[in-house]
């Protein structure tokens, strides 16, 4: 018999009160067990073939029984996602990152094929028949269902493309299986998959000792297409000398392991570094012609860059997660400035309002409250204009920069409709609306001083920040940030953003300086993998990352995500015992003299275990015996004792890591500097050849030597060279939100921006 999963959602086989339900816990040592014991890959397929020796299930997978009365299946949000963490931490020992959940709320496709089973009625123990359940706790997250879409890999036995259902957790609460809670959930995440994404597998991942999972799953009409060994990882390195250890003679020893032609140190010929940036620069100019391509090419609206003579009191707010930032800054026209700030935490009540009111309210109050304390005789002479029915100036009035990270639909310099909520907030009203405007009517209800003049991008901040304090006469060309995430923005002449005249939706700009700032959101380079190196901790995080296949040039660059890179591959060492790491037996060549030892719940067995803060101090370690690395494994990783053999290891990954982010962030800065042809035209005076670049983020500031192997890497773009390098000056950029989105606010306030509210008149002004 032949049937598709389409009528298998609506066949149910006889009530099974008794049945096991599915729990699909991780082993408590997940990753010892995960390189040890063989994952089973399940799949339900669109249509089933003869049944054979080994598959003796044919049944279909829906509930077997009504979902209780105490039930109810729930999709997750903000107010419920707290439990279905509690859930993962007692059935899934591993700990998922808050990115995992974050996707939830704030990707739609993912969030309409996840769903909770919530209980009204806490029972204590599975109900006998006839029994009533106690009623005396509060609600609860009892069960939970997390899946992913993705398409069928070429080689599958599905065509390739085709949407694929893929279940990332699925379990439940000990108390309360036997009711079919998990079978509910499946069924629907099952039926939304079909209906609304035309899904037609569903496929997971089941440990064979899970006998009791594989049971339910088998049950239930899936069957096993493969067991594989793909998450078992290998060290990846090559012509690089990796420093391991030997537990019978305690010396240095060497060996070279080879993959794919790469090797972690990424001393790449100036070929292969030059093709990269031709890539991204081809990306960014297709960006630049029509919406919709990988890289984005954001236009910003902001027309012009500061040089550090500008002069005047502005305002800039920061709405970038649970607080809220106030700040003032003078600028003293001789390229500083002076600033003022206050934070204050957003109540979590006001991040899940019913409506967007209650939240830009409470933000405009905080700038009353702003205005009051650190510009109070400004305040007071308002007020009392106000009073006698007097207007008040333009020169009266903060103009006021918007620092508002969530995705936005921007059509104007101070004009964005909010496309989603992350980051915890979920406010449905605001969705669609104008952020500015929102903000500009709570501002004006209160009857203060401000107008908002501009919503900004912190990396377009960064750029204006860095440009206003950079010294010499040439502008800023780039902003970029490396810390958690990377992104970059930089100077466009207006003729290359053809976008501009093919979008639909453009709002007022001034043309008069023929140039616009675009936000490159280069994190997304190379998606299709065609130039970035890989290794098998690259491929392997990103299969187990919340958005795989997606910001595949950010997942090699940023801090985020090197730390898992170093500790995938310590842990590749450790576990397939060629290279004795972490086991030395009576070393003395550590301080203890004794055995090294991994406990049992180290952070190098956790995904997302270790911070890449522990890569700085690995690769800058200079300390007698790298004292503080063989402290930092200790601390960070539990592991105890180690020798000088293991930390040379450790430093020589850790560095290979973040050479790696520095070159590919290279990469990036090369593709702007070479794309702007500056490199081009020279007047003849070193100064004024420079190409000014501002940075910011943790690993720029903080990473050992970062900056210097950007600058290796800048001259083996052939087409910059050691000459053009050297014309390349590089520069720290501080507080983007404050400072640079103050200085928005400038540019704005000389185009002669109105507030959102009102009616704009389009045009500029000279500045």
């Amino acid at each position: 018999m032949q049937s598709s999963i389409t009528s298998w959602l609506n066949r149910r086989p006889k009530p099974d009160p008794d049945a096991a339900e599915c729990v699909l816990p991780r082993p408590r040592n997940a990753t010892s067990v995960l390189l040890s014991e063989r994952p089973v890959k399940a799949t339900i397929l669109p249509e089933h073939q003869e049944k054979s020796n080994n598959l003796q299930f044919r049944p279909p997978f829906g509930p077997s029984q009504p979902l209780p009365g105490s039930a109810k299946i729930e999709p997750c949000t903000a107010l419920n996602v707290d439990g279905f963490k509690r859930l993962n931490a007692v059935l899934l020992p591993i700990p998922y990152p808050n990115t995992f959940y974050d996707e939830i709320l704030n990707d739609d496709v993912t969030n309409t094929i996840t769903r909770l089973a919530v209980w009204h009625d806490e029972p204590v123990r599975r109900n006998k028949p006839g029994e009533v359940a106690s009623t005396t706790k509060a609600p609860k997250v009892v069960a939970g269902i997390r899946c992913r879409l993705l398409q069928s890999p070429a080689g599958s036995e599905q065509p390739h493309g085709q949407p694929v259902l893929y279940i990332s957790t699925i379990g439940t609460l000990a108390p309360f299986r036997g009711h079919g809670l998990a079978a509910h959930l499946l069924a629907h995440v099952a039926r939304t998959g079909v209906e609304r994404y035309g899904a037609r597998t569903i496929m997971g991942h089941v440990w064979e000792a899970n006998e009791e999972g594989m049971a339910w799953y088998k049950s239930r009409g899936f069957r096993v297409t493969r067991r594989e060994e793909a998450l078992v990882v290998q060290i990846v390195l090559q012509r690089q000398e990796i420093l391991h250890k030997s537990s019978e003679i305690h010396h240095l020893q060497r060996t070279n392991v080879e993959l794919e032609g790469r090797d972690l140190t990424y001393e790449w010929v100036s070929q292969i570094m030059y093709l990269e940036a031709l890539q991204l620069t081809s990306r960014e100019e297709a960006g630049l012609e029509k919406p919709g391509t990988t890289m984005q090419q954001i236009p910003t609206y902001v027309t012009a860059v500061p040089n550090g003579t500008e002069k005047g009191l502005y305002m800039a707010v920061d709405l970038g997660g649970t607080n809220f930032r106030v700040c003032s800054v003078q600028l003293h026209g001789n390229t500083t400035f002076s600033l003022t700030h206050s934070k204050v935490a957003v109540p979590h009540e006001l991040m899940v309002a019913k409506t967007s009111k209650e939240l830009f309210s409470f933000l405009a109050k905080q700038i009353e409250s702003f205005l009051k304390l650190h510009h109070g005789d400004h305040y007071a002479t308002h007020l009392e204009k106000r009073g006698t029915g007097d207007s008040a100036q333009d020169t009266e009035i903060f103009s006021l920069g918007f620092t508002f990270s969530f995705p936005v639909n921007q059509v104007g310099i101070n004009k964005s409709t909010l496309i989603r909520w992350t980051k915890g907030f979920d406010i449905a009203d605001t969705i669609g609306k104008d952020v500015c405007t929102l903000l500009q009517q709570e501002i004006d209800a209160l009857g203060l001083p401000v107008k908002v003049v501009a919503l900004v991008n912190d990396t377009v901040g960064t750029l204006m920040a860095r440009s206003y304090t950079s010294p010499g006469k040439t502008g800023t060309l780039l902003g970029a940030i490396f810390g958690t995430g990377t992104n970059g923005a930089y100077v466009e002449r207006l003729e290359n953003v053809s976008k501009l005249r093919t979008s639909k939706e453009v709002g007022d700009y001034d043309k008069s300086t023929g140039e616009m700032i675009v936000n490159t959101e280069w994190g997304s380079f190379d998606n299709t993998m065609k130039v970035l190196p890989t290794t098998p901790y690259d491929d392997a995080l990103d299969v187990e990352s919340n958005n795989p296949g997606i910001q595949m040039f950010e997942k090699r660059i940023s801090g985020m995500f090197l730390g898992e890179i170093v500790r995938r591959a310590l842990l590749t060492l450790f576990q397939d015992g060629k290279s004795g790491i972490f086991t030395d037996a009576d070393s003395k060549a550590n301080d203890l003299h004794s055995t090294t030892n991994v406990d049992s719940d180290s952070a190098l067995f956790a995904r997302w275990g270790l911070d890449t803060s522990f890569l700085s101090t690995a690769s800058g370690d200079s300390s007698p015996g790298l004292r503080l690395t063989r402290q930092a494994l200790a601390k960070d990783l539990s592991i105890n004792a180690a020798s000088i053999e293991d930390a040379e290891a450790v430093k020589v990954i850790s560095t290979a890591v973040g050479k790696r982010a520095a070159r590919l962030s290279a990469v990036a800065i090369g593709a702007i500097v070479v794309a702007s042809g500056k490199l081009e035209k020279s007047t003849g005076n070193e100064e004024d050849d420079v190409i000014d670049v501002g940075v910011d983020g943790s690993l720029v500031e903080f990473y050992p030597h970062f900056e210097s192997y950007i600058r290796e890497a800048l001259r083996d773009i052939s087409q910059i060279g050691a000459t053009g390098e050297k014309r390349i000056r590089i520069g720290i950029a501080k507080d983007g939100s404050g400072v640079g989105a103050a200085l928005i606010a400038l540019v704005a306030d000389r185009m002669g921006t109105k507030a959102p509210t009102q009616e704009s008149s389009g045009g500029s002004r000279s500045s």
